[in-house]
């Protein structure tokens, strides 16, 4: 790996330019900000002319695998050099990490841990937005034209991190470049539906055990679920299918702080914590985990999934 140091818009553009065998590195857990954006990426090497594979230690859902259509995983990726995308930290690369030879790093968490020449911009929406200037001064340079497929792609990855536009990361920057990405021509009700309203059985049916399970602390200002092993196994319902479950959690009225814990296969306690104001992205911190100040996530040491649930509601509970 390169000499961990921030670059610029510029030398950023330099370096991708420069690179002949690129491969685009997406975090593990994938959600649509990664996946969208290193698709998108992915077009934009096509568009200079380069191939570039996919590489991601975690298998991508199959909500968002739409977004990598004619996109390849790498069968070896350590043969490439390597760009990842919004991947904060080395422990978000997962096993991976060990065979790649990172170049570079695009992000726009601002809790990080960088571990490559890196072009991160921690007061944006998402690393979609990020990919759109990448992309912008590709254009203005004359080097890309613009398509639908890396338009779909960076509308895609700036939908799923800003919730549709509902956050409060959704800047008027964000909207601009929104409506700049559907004058492409691209279908945004469709790429939303698929995003957003497109499930699973297993999925509608996690959404539904979580609704069963949703709890109130703080005086109503915490909402939480937790989910055992045991009784995702009595229910018959996989653990892939409760990666959106933190947004049932999320809608009970009254709470501005809430959070999921589900316990995995292997028994390790995954927890996902969402905000309307507060930085829970340092709540995650003390549990080697990340994010974002608004949405986080870690894994939470402790012998079973309500005593991990206990230990965040105590922890919540300082920063109401």
């Amino acid at each position: 790996m390169s000499k961990v140091r921030p670059i610029g818009l510029s030398e950023l553009c330099d370096l991708l330019l420069s690179i002949e065998n690129p491969l685009v590195v997406m975090h593990i857990r994938p959600d649509g900000d990664t996946v969208g954006s290193a698709a998108a990426l992915a077009e934009i090497f096509k568009g200079l002319g380069k191939n570039a594979p996919y590489a991601c230690a975690d298998e991508i859902p199959e909500r968002l695998r739409f977004l990598v259509e004619g996109i390849e995983p790498a069968e070896h990726p350590e043969s490439y050099e390597a760009v990842t995308v919004d991947v904060p930290s080395p422990m978000q690369v997962g096993e991976l990490l060990d065979r790649l030879n990172v170049i570079c790093s695009i992000d726009h968490h601002k809790r990080s841990t960088p571990f490559a020449p890196h072009y991160t911009l921690g007061d944006i929406s998402s690393a979609g937005e990020v990919m759109y200037l990448v992309a912008e001064e590709l254009v203005r340079r004359g080097v890309l034209k613009m398509t639908k497929r890396i338009a779909e792609r960076l509308y895609a990855a700036i939908s799923s991190d800003t919730g549709r536009f509902a956050y409060t990361s959704a800047t008027a920057e964000t909207y601009r470049i929104a409506a700049s990405l559907i004058s492409v021509g691209i279908d945004h009700a469709e790429i939303n539906r698929r995003l957003f309203a497109s499930k699973s059985l297993d999925e509608i049916r996690a959404e539904g055990f979580v609704g069963e399970r949703v709890r109130s602390a703080g005086d109503g200002s915490i909402a939480y679920a937790v989910i055992s092993k045991a009784e995702r196994d009595a229910a018959g319902i996989p653990f892939p299918a409760f990666e959106t479950a933190i947004d049932i959690v999320r809608q009970l009225r009254g709470s501005s702080l809430s959070f999921i814990v589900k316990e995995t296969d292997k028994g390790e306690f995954k927890a996902s914590l969402r905000s309307v104001e507060r930085d829970v992205s340092e709540i995650a911190s003390r549990h080697s985990g990340g994010g974002h100040i608004r949405a986080a996530g870690c894994t939470v040491m402790a012998g079973s999934a309500e005593e991990a649930a206990a230990i965040l509601i105590d922890e919540l509970t300082s920063i109401i």
